[in-house]
């Protein structure tokens, strides 16, 4: 029997409508992705590596035993003109990172898993004496059973910017952390040789900050890091999505962007956290401080030319972007406490999300990632990121409600934290409204096919 026109239509329609909501649920299912790794090298197991403790040891009483130094400045701190060079060269570099390893499991993800175990053992060394409340600025480390120098150098060379790299990427505390030297020099014992890292060499940002500077500024960034950790449970921010949001609105919020290379830490966390002033570093440096004392895991994403974050929730990876989502307003930026240019458009997205009318993420050139801290060698790889942004789940606009956050489409008006004019009533009903309709469409869509199924 043919159907009426007037059924006939709203059976198209409604399959129309059914099959949207299919092409939309499907759209939002992707498998976990694996992550891409760097070749871990094969460490020299002939070697013996532990810490110097002899503190009346100083390199420069041994310049004559001198047999290599050797420095590096890290491609945030070079000049634009140079950065811009790497950023052009890379863009033409179409085979960039395709020989990478696999990870199995997003668990598995960290940097220092990328290092062999000599590279860890002078990571660690490292580390520890920079973790200090006051801490070593010269780190001194002893490598005994070196049986061909010139070939251990060669090692060496590779090895310190793959640490320094790590060290950097992994931990935003240790801002001083960037240009390094090291210098090997020979001892009185056969094969055996001292590796003296300079963590603050002359051609550093911070030189001139002994250890007293670096306790006060750090004793600042943890005051600030404390305070804002404390109001985040004062208000029962639990949910990592919503810690996430909270942070992402609260530094775009008050943190000025501030290109003046005048000022030492435009480029740090304490330019972020302390002073509120920063440029692209600062912002997803202490985004990433923030977020891992929550247990999770951030860490910086660096292109020749910029700096921001990928974050895993439910062990699948997306991109944020704090300074993306932070513009100037016609030319100029929005004083520290405004919030007038916050966007979305950059928070937990995936790699074919548009970021405008016609780019894609993956299209940015100023998002084209390098793998080392210090040049275009390939010395660390990275999480592979989602294709689509990150789902919320009821959980996490459950919490985003109770905060008065909403999460809009991009390019609508957002609810903000700290700005008392936005917290009314009328915007909490209408993130209820969204979750509302969200129900309602579900509701239309088991009615949909009930209609369709009886009318054929």
């Amino acid at each position: 029997m043919k159907l009426p026109l007037i059924y006939q239509i709203l059976t198209y329609q409604l399959l129309i409508i059914s099959l949207l909501y299919v092409q939309s649920s499907i759209a939002l299912s992707i498998d976990v992705s694996k992550l891409k790794k760097y070749i871990v090298s094969k460490p020299n197991n002939q070697i013996r590596i532990e810490p110097h403790t002899d503190e009346s040891f100083d390199y420069n009483e041994y310049k004559n035993e001198t047999i290599f130094s050797s420095e590096k400045i890290p491609v945030k701190y070079w000049k634009n003109q140079k950065k811009e060079a790497l950023q052009l060269r890379i863009e033409n570099e179409v085979k960039y990172n395709a020989n990478a390893g696999i990870v199995e499991s997003s668990d598995e993800f960290r940097f220092y898993n990328q290092l062999n175990t000599n590279e860890q053992q002078i990571y660690d060394i490292i580390y520890n004496g920079s973790k200090k409340p006051y801490p070593d600025v010269e780190i001194k480390v002893v490598i005994s059973g070196i049986t061909d120098v010139y070939s251990f150098i060669d090692e060496l060379i590779i090895s310190a910017e793959k640490i320094f790299t790590v060290l950097s990427y992994e931990n935003p505390e240790l801002w001083w952390i960037g240009t390094y030297q090291f210098v090997i020099v020979s001892t009185q014992t056969k094969n055996q040789y001292v590796i003296s890292f300079l963590t603050i060499p002359e051609d550093s940002t911070f030189y001139g900050y002994d250890n007293k500077d670096l306790y006060k500024i750090n004793q600042e960034v943890e005051e600030a890091k404390d305070k804002l950790v404390n109001e985040i449970k004062s208000l029962n921010i639990t949910n990592p999505y919503s810690i996430l949001r909270y942070l992402h609105d609260y530094f775009i919020t008050n943190i000025v962007y501030t290109l003046d290379d005048s000022r030492k830490h435009i480029r740090t966390l304490y330019g972020a956290l302390v002073e509120n002033k920063c440029v692209c570093e600062g912002y997803a440096e202490a985004f990433q401080y923030l977020a891992q004392q929550f247990g999770i895991n951030c860490i910086v994403a660096r292109s020749s030319t910029h700096e921001w974050n990928f974050v895993e929730l439910n062990k699948k990876w997306y991109a944020v972007d704090l300074t993306y989502d932070d513009p100037m307003i016609n030319g100029e930026n929005t004083p520290s406490g405004s919030n007038d240019n916050l966007k979305l458009d950059y928070f937990l997205i995936g790699t074919e999300d548009y970021v405008s009318s016609n780019t894609k993420y993956s299209e940015e050139p100023n998002h084209i990632l390098i793998y080392s801290g210090f040049s275009d060698k390939e010395m660390v790889s990275y999480p592979v990121i989602e294709k689509s942004s990150y789902s919320p789940t009821d959980l996490d606009l459950e919490q985003l409600f109770t905060l008065n956050l909403s999460v809009p489409p991009s390019g609508t008006n957002i609810l903000f934290i700290n700005d008392p004019q936005y917290k009314s009533k009328n915007y909490t009903n209408d993130a209820m409204s969204i979750k509302k309709l969200s129900i309602i469409t579900t509701y239309h869509f088991i009615i949909a096919l009930v209609i369709i199924f009886f009318l054929i």
